[in-house]
């Protein structure tokens, strides 16, 4: 019981902070400024085991915000906790009326253990398809509310997805595509288990999202307990973020916790990718060269694999850049020697085989290590060594030099769609030809353009005075405009 009272504690903590940061839970807006103490106090009455002390302060929270899905979801485990079955079903019922619809947290939750066999229980789960459609048809009111007409909404029900952005509505479509590529392409390479709950995916301008996280280092999170993904532009942070949302939706199927190293060295593997045969090929980035400057550094700021894949949340983010490259670089060593499935499907086993057999203890606190140990045939010390050496010989495989001297005079930030122009250079080649700011560059030529590398590369490989065509997205039509490229003086 405890560890799902600590779940929905951080679960409230997690609204509380959004809507004092940007007022996504409309439900919260006008409420009095003692709500969010109301909600704690219930909590702590909860998990002191007062279920009817609870159920009273969770009813005074009801009187301001009748619609409050965690406070209905939280009575009904009180009386399930109770053992007064009738009431929690009743409550389970406005819960998800309300738009509670996480039946991946309804399903495992101890605290409704009492009412498992209650055919209103029942009734429930066989509806939840239908009861996730309306939670999400919920979810986007509830967002245009928030974010108005200049936004783009859609829901995608075959694969729970639920989008709004400030992009154009051509542009959403362009990204859903990659979105719906990526996520076969992931599952084909690694993970196995598709949602079965629907992720919402929000893509504000850069002005909402400012107001949702002020720290400008950060661009984009994903919060598995609100299934909610916000990122800052549609390119590498995009990329990782979605990364999550896969991996979380793969292991909460399994019933399994990952350390931090995996869930962050999968992502990052994946920021820099491209699909091939429906597969994803990792490609080699700054945190390559990031994770070589520490392996022959002095400065002793490099982490061991033993300290590094022990770590806890709090002193992995401590360290985050060391942390993150060494992570990215020993996901991408295991991916580009062909070993990273291999590791992946080997500890997914290894924790549900042990878990059965009393030695899951063994597998959690390795953490990875025992795993890699197996899948070598060495101890880690050996392994590490052999990652070393290959890292410290690695070098890009796609990045050509710009000897030609070739500029067109564009300033650019990438997106799973293409590269979205942010700077025309007056008078430079790119302004000659009438290309805009917020233009899409879909290919140049017969080559895409969905990363810096990819676009650096497409004009790198061409000669001044060479005229080339760009493909671009202009205000939901697609265009071709024709550059002729210049030298860079």
């Amino acid at each position: 019981m405890h560890s799902m009272i600590t779940k929905r504690i951080i679960l409230v903590a997690f609204l509380i902070s959004l809507v004092l940061a940007f007022g996504i839970d409309s439900l919260a807006q006008d409420a009095p400024s003692q709500l969010p103490q109301l909600r704690q106090e219930a909590l702590n009455l909860l998990q002191a085991q007062k279920y009817e002390e609870a159920i009273s302060a969770y009813q005074q929270i009801l009187k301001t915000a009748p619609d409050d899905e965690i406070a209905l979801y939280n009575i009904a485990c009180a009386y399930s906790l109770w053992k007064k079955p009738d009431e929690a079903v009743e409550y389970l019922q406005k819960a998800v009326e309300a738009g509670f619809a996480d039946f991946e947290h309804i399903e495992s939750d101890p605290d409704l253990k009492n009412i498992k066999y209650h055919n209103g229980y029942k009734k429930i789960i066989q509806s939840k398809e239908e009861i996730q459609k309306k939670a999400a048809g919920k979810k986007i009111e509830s967002l245009k509310k928030q974010y108005g007409k200049s936004y783009t909404y859609e829901i995608d029900e075959k694969r729970k997805l639920i989008y709004a952005s400030d992009a154009s509505e051509k542009l959403l479509d362009k990204i859903q595509e990659f979105l719906n590529k990526f996520a076969d392409a992931e599952r084909t390479y690694i993970f196995k288990n598709k949602p079965t709950y629907y992720i919402t995916i929000l893509v504000p301008s850069r002005a909402d999202f400012t107001k949702m996280v002020p720290n400008p280092r950060i661009g984009g999170f994903y919060s598995h307990d609100n299934k909610t993904l916000i990122c800052r532009d549609t390119g590498q942070t995009l990329r990782h973020e979605f990364t999550h949302a896969l991996h979380f939706a793969d292991i909460s199927a399994r019933k399994q916790v990952h350390p931090i190293w995996i869930t962050e060295g999968l992502a990052t593997c994946f920021e820099d990718s491209e699909i091939v045969y429906s597969s994803l090929v990792p490609k080699y980035n700054e945190r390559i060269d990031q994770t070589k400057s520490l392996i022959t550094s002095t400065s002793k700021n490099y982490i061991p694999w033993q300290t590094l894949m022990k770590m806890e949340q709090k002193s992995f983010m401590a360290k985050a850049g060391e942390c993150y490259a060494e992570s990215r670089a020993i996901c991408y060593w295991l991916a580009k020697t062909g070993k990273l499935k291999s590791f992946y499907d080997n500890y997914v086993y290894d924790l549900s085989a042990n878990s059965t057999k009393g030695g899951i203890e063994l597998y959690v606190s390795s953490f990875g290590i025992k795993t890699l140990e197996k899948i070598f045939g060495k101890k880690i010390e050996e392994i590490e060594e052999e990652w070393k050496k290959w890292i410290a010989t690695t070098q890009p495989t796609n990045v050509l030099d710009n000897q030609k001297g070739t500029f067109v005079g564009l300033g650019v930030e990438a997106s799973v769609a293409g590269m979205i122009i942010t700077k025309v250079e007056a008078g430079s080649p790119a302004a000659e030809a009438g290309l805009k700011a917020k233009d899409v560059i879909l290919k140049i030529g017969s080559d895409k353009t969905t990363t810096y590398d990819e676009f650096a590369n497409a004009i790198r490989k061409r000669s001044p005075g060479e005229i080339v065509t760009f493909y671009i997205l202009r205000e939901d039509k697609e265009q071709q405009i024709k550059v002729k490229l210049g030298k860079r003086e």
